[in-house]
């Protein structure tokens, strides 16, 4: 597996600065986002996301991994701005993973070495249990997804403003197929949303201590934004405790 590197601990979730899948976004450099991680199978390319969250895990999305055989035999991680090399020591997938449904559609990447954290490589922070995201609030997608629906990976990283959606509004309109482990973020107008290439990636929003955390892992949507649907995401509040018991840390998160 090949992960190009952009970046628990209290220190997590700080931007170093901002410039000015992601359909109805605009390109962001790299930099701006020390957290995010491309992730590439052999010689395909880019075809997911990820997301440091300190210096031995990575989260992301568990369909982006169901052949997991396969994604292992190459072990390398590059790092934009320089070459790291590394192997991944496991692959974690939520046990009450659907894919089907896509209801717990989470996976942790642990590494065999700890990052060296430096300004082009950071940890997000990650919510509590308690940590709410509420309708209405402004976040961000981030990524190099498709920039129309069947459309190709974009070259260049996009980002988005997406808002959160009322979690009973999403539910009726996406059929009733949203569970309490699922978050709805975008506008129920379409225009922008995450899209094809984005999956596993972070839906990242700022609270007012300046610090960003990551809501959700792009899980999941019909089509890419069409009008009347929401994006789908994993709701990273809701597995607090799981991700706490899997990789073993002791204190905050």
């Amino acid at each position: 597996v090949t992960l190009a590197f952009f970046s628990l601990y209290a220190d997590c979730g700080n931007l170093p600065r901002l410039n000015s899948r992601i359909i109805g976004g605009h390109e962001t450099q790299i930099s701006n986002w020390p957290w995010l991680v491309s992730l590439h199978f052999h010689s395909f390319g880019h075809v997911c996301a990820a997301t440091v969250i300190n210096r031995k895990w990575l989260l992301s999305a568990a369909h982006c991994y169901q052949d997991t055989y396969k994604m292992i035999t190459n072990k390398n991680i590059q790092l934009f701005g320089g070459t790291l090399t590394q192997t991944i020591k496991r692959l974690i997938q939520h046990e009450q993973y659907d894919d089907t449904t896509l209801n717990y559609d989470i996976t942790l990447l642990e590494l065999s070495a700890p990052i060296a954290f430096n300004e082009n490589i950071q940890p997000v922070c990650l919510p509590s249990s308690s940590h709410v995201f509420p309708a209405g609030k402004s976040c961000h997608i981030v990524g190099w997804g498709a920039k129309q629906e069947n459309g190709p990976i974009s070259l260049h990283l996009q980002v988005a403003t997406v808002k959160i959606i009322d979690q009973a509004l999403c539910n009726k309109r996406m059929k009733h197929q949203i569970t309490t482990q699922m978050l709805c973020a975008g506008y129920l107008t379409g225009e922008i949303d995450a899209c094809d290439g984005d999956s596993g990636g972070p839906l990242l929003c700022e609270e007012s201590s300046g610090k960003w955390f990551v809501a959700g892992v792009v899980s999941a949507g019909e089509g890419c934004a069409r009008s009347g649907l929401a994006g789908i995401y994993t709701r990273l509040a809701k597995f607090y405790n799981w991700m706490h018991e899997k990789m073993g840390v002791g204190g905050n998160l």
